[in-house]
């Protein structure tokens, strides 16, 4: 299961370096995006 999850996790490592060599732009959304996604998580369980 952990073979799973890791191979999971550099695939998305994978495209999210590809979107990043695409498009700088597009990166900086979606990391930006990420990051307020996680932030507004852990206040909706508060």
């Amino acid at each position: 299961m952990t073979q799973d999850i890791r191979f999971v996790d550099r695939s998305l490592i994978n495209r999210l370096l590809e979107i990043y060599k695409s498009s700088h732009f597009l990166a900086l959304c979606s990391f930006l995006l990420i990051i307020f996604i996680s932030s507004i998580i852990p206040l909706s369980i508060i």
